[in-house]
């Protein structure tokens, strides 16, 4: 049998390799993916030992999403009572590559075989109702072990209260971390949430932070329009009849 590669650290060896981590933190659950793409065509190559071997075996693989799991995870074997990670080739024209996808609770993730073999010092901490996902003050061991890999992008999107981070980006509800060979030093990506995910206040209500949710919003400006509408309708009719 073909020894298969752990996880996708073998594959950022090859030229070309890049890499995304999303993590998104939705009503409690934590939906981790990690995407392994390589827009190179001309390093994809063919036959035994090439990019396109190694990402058809990785696709096939069986891993473990605990990384407490000791079962060999170079082999296409699975063992009943065990999580295995759903893994997906990405085939396009001008992209080859993997992706791997799990869900977990708050108590599962903190042992996520991916996060923990690819983050160094990776911990989630939970204390008082607050979660502190952090990956240490050292990111990523795939830049120093595979310097071929060119960059590698963690973004996490929640609907959860934030209480800090340390983003290089922020959009909307996704946190973003741009992270590549170069700049890994004294880069510690940090989030912290509340636990319990925090629902739209009803109308008229405050959010914790005193600001009134989309809920108000939509009934202020909606009432604003009608008057807008109005407004101009009796300003219309007004003028009309002092032209007569």
């Amino acid at each position: 049998m073909k020894k298969i590669l752990v996880l996708i650290i073998g594959l950022f060896c090859l030229t070309g390799c890049e890499a995304i981590y999303t993590l998104s933190i939705i009503d409690g659950d934590y939906i981790e993916t990690l995407e392994v793409n390589n827009y190179q065509v001309s390093s994809w190559g063919n036959g035994e030992g090439s990019y396109r071997e190694a990402i058809g075996i990785n696709a096939k693989a069986a891993v473990p999403t605990d990384l407490r799991r000791t079962e060999n995870v170079e082999s296409n074997e699975r063992y009943p009572g065990i999580n295995y990670y759903q893994i997906s080739l990405v085939n396009r024209a001008d992209n080859l590559g993997v992706r791997y996808e799990n869900t977990f609770t708050l108590a599962e993730y903190a042992y996520s075989r991916i996060a923990g073999i690819h983050f160094t010092e990776f911990k989630v901490t939970n204390f008082s109702g607050e979660v502190n996902i952090n990956t240490g003050t050292e990111p990523t061991r795939s830049f120093v072990a595979y310097p071929s890999l060119q960059k590698l992008t963690i973004q996490v999107k929640t609907n959860h209260y934030v209480v800090g981070h340390n983003a290089d980006e922020v959009k909307g509800d996704t946190y973003f971390w741009y992270l590549t060979k170069h700049s890994t030093a004294n880069k510690n990506p940090m989030l912290k949430i509340k636990e319990v995910a925090t629902s739209d206040p009803n109308l008229w209500q405050l959010d914790q932070d005193g600001y009134f949710g989309i809920k108000t919003l939509i009934a202020i400006y909606s009432f604003l329009v009608v008057i807008a509408i109005g407004g101009g309708i009796y300003i219309y009719f007004k003028i009309k009849r002092s032209n007569r």
